[in-house]
């Protein structure tokens, strides 16, 4: 949950994170679906702490990605009311990212950043302990990084390494991501792609959703056992012909 890229594709996006966490966490749940009170079928890799997720997709093409804090390292001060975890399967519940944006309540919430692909259209919101931020982004590559995390600077050289990657590999494939968001860049245990860190805190896996052609794929690497592969047709699907 705190370093995540998007790239847009001809007929979908590719949308990766790095779930980055204390070793000690207690290891997530392998994704699968699961169905709200609403009725609404989301499929994500469930954090069985917290009990939801960074990062989930739903039957009718929509994803949503969580980072931890929004723009600056902010000051842990539990308990807070429910997990960020849940705001990203609350987020489906709405009609718009911007609904979402207008009405969710947040008090009581510790800052984040949430990423969401909504209808083909690619959105950011944050939100700092004290205020809302949302914006429509342009449909072109992206990467964000945790500001409780990562530096400014960090963020910066990690958005060029995107950028290099990208230059070389214009189309790159769901699996290239998933390496990229293990190798790429500068191999550095505090500050790269895949982080080890002393205090305990590293990357536990790297979870990817593409969606092209009203197809949906769901990658995990958990570097402890063979690489996590799902796919189904959306409810759009029929559409297409």
């Amino acid at each position: 949950m705190c370093t995540v890229s998007y790239v847009p594709l001809e007929n979908g996006f590719i949308l990766t994170s790095n779930r980055d966490e204390q070793s000690g966490r207690p290891a997530s749940l392998l994704p699968d679906f699961y169905v709200t009170e609403e009725g609404l079928s989301l499929y994500y890799p469930k954090d069985p702490m917290g009990k939801g997720s960074w990062i989930a997709t739903s039957e009718d093409e929509r994803a949503v990605c969580l980072l931890n804090g929004a723009f600056h390292s902010h000051k842990h001060q539990p308990p807070y009311n429910r997990s960020r975890g849940l705001i990203v399967l609350e987020a489906f519940e709405y009609e718009t990212p911007f609904d979402f944006y207008r009405s969710v309540d947040l008090k009581g919430v510790e800052p984040f950043t949430v990423i969401m692909v909504w209808a083909g259209l690619l959105f950011e919101f944050r939100w700092d302990g004290k205020e809302k931020y949302f914006l429509s982004l342009p449909n072109q590559p992206y990467l964000w990084a945790s500001a409780t995390l990562y530096s400014d600077e960090t963020v910066a050289l990690k958005r060029n390494w995107l950028q290099q990657y990208l230059e070389k590999t214009p189309s790159p494939t769901q699996e290239m991501m998933v390496d990229f968001h293990e190798h790429g860049g500068v191999a550095d245990p505090i500050n790269g792609m895949r982080i080890t860190r002393a205090n305990g805190l590293q990357t536990l896996s790297i979870t990817s959703i593409q969606l092209m052609d009203h197809e949906t794929t769901i990658l995990q690497n958990t570097f402890t056992s063979s690489l996590f592969e799902d796919s189904w047709s959306t409810q759009f699907a029929d559409e297409q012909f």
